[in-house]
């Protein structure tokens, strides 16, 4: 997961490194004899979604897992009518995840 919040202060062959892996969706390492290619999709989120799903993941306690998963189930809700990850979006999959967590304590 890559947050580009700090994107401005990147250098220029940082930028560079970066614009074939998210333009393809993957990362090609090649060392010495050896080659190997890693998954690479990205998601962007409009800055007051990313506000908001910072402050649910400390609210709740997200780990890193969780995080993500909220992330896949906000892209899937967009996914049925947007083209942007939104807050209601984010909002939606926190919900989700808030209304799992709660019927988990009570069985």
């Amino acid at each position: 997961m890559l947050f580009l919040d700090e994107l401005p202060e990147l250098q220029p062959q940082a930028l560079d490194a970066l614009r074939q892996p998210l333009k393809t969706g993957e990362v090609a390492i090649a060392r010495a004899n050896h080659r190997a290619t890693y998954p690479a999709r990205c998601m962007l989120l409009d800055s007051t979604g990313l506000g908001l799903l910072r402050d649910a993941a400390d609210a709740m306690r997200l780990s890193a897992r969780g995080y993500y998963r909220v992330l896949r189930v906000a892209r899937t809700l967009a996914d049925l009518g947007a083209e942007k990850v939104s807050r209601v979006h984010l909002a939606e999959a926190l919900s989700y995840r808030a209304l799992t967590d709660k019927m988990r304590r009570a069985a």
